[in-house]
C-alpha cells in the first residue's frame, strides 16, 4: 500500500503486534524516542546483539486485542523491568522499567508492522513497515564488535541526556509526564 502524499500529513499512528497474531496493539502517537541499547542485560534477554525500544506515554499504547502477560526481570539497575508479553506465544511487546518514568512503556520496535497516517482530509493511509529505526544507540560500550552503528546516527557509550537527545517536541511530553 502506498502514501497519499498529495495531503499534509497532521497525525501518525503505528500498529504491531505478536508472531501469533492473537495481541495487537496501537501506539497513539509518535515515540518519544526510539533507543537501540546494546547493554549486556539487553542482549542476554534477546538473544540478540540489542534491543531495539519506542518510549512512549503509557496512555498513548492501547490493546486492540488479545492479553498481555507480565514477567518481572531483573534489570542492570537492580530495580527490575516488567515485560509484557503475548499470553499466547510469549513474544516481548512491551516493558516497563522501574527506574524509569513510571507513565512510559519501552514499545519492541520490530513487533511495529503497521504505520497510519491521518492527513488534513480526516483519512488514513496505512503502510507496512518493518519497525522504527533508532533515534540512538546506548550502551555501546559494550555493543558486539561487528555491530555497525549507521552514520549520522548518535550512540552513547552509556545512557543519553535526555535535554540533549529528545527533540523540543518528545521534550515538552516527557516534562508534562515528569509533572504529573
Amino acid at each position: 500500500m502506498c502514501f497519499d502524499m498529495s495531503q499534509t500529513e497532521i497525525s501518525r499512528e503505528y500498529e504491531g503486534g505478536c508472531n501469533c497474531g492473537q495481541l495487537r496493539y496501537r501506539m497513539k502517537t509518535m515515540p518519544l524516542i526510539v533507543q537501540c541499547c546494546h547493554c549486556t542485560w539487553c542482549q542476554r534477554e534477546s538473544g540478540s546483539a540489542c534491543v531495539v525500544n519506542a518510549q512512549i506515554e503509557t496512555d498513548q499504547l492501547a490493546i486492540l486485542r488479545g492479553q498481555a502477560h507480565a514477567q518481572k526481570i531483573p534489570s542492570a539497575s537492580s530495580s527490575g523491568q516488567t515485560v509484557y508479553k503475548c499470553s499466547d506465544c510469549a513474544v516481548a511487546i512491551f516493558s516497563q522499567y522501574h527506574e524509569a518514568n513510571p507513565h512510559t512503556l519501552h514499545v519492541r520496535a520490530s513487533t511495529v508492522d503497521r504505520v497510519l497516517v491521518k492527513g488534513v482530509n480526516g483519512h488514513y493511509n496505512m503502510s507496512e513497515t518493518r519497525g522504527l529505526d533508532p533515534s540512538v544507540h546506548i550502551f555501546t560500550a559494550t555493543k558486539q564488535n561487528w555491530f555497525i552503528i549507521p552514520p549520522n546516527t548518535p550512540y552513547f557509550t552509556e545512557f543519553y541526556c535526555r535535554e540533549q537527545t529528545l527533540s523540543e517536541q518528545s521534550l515538552a511530553r516527557y516534562r508534562a509526564l515528569k509533572n504529573n
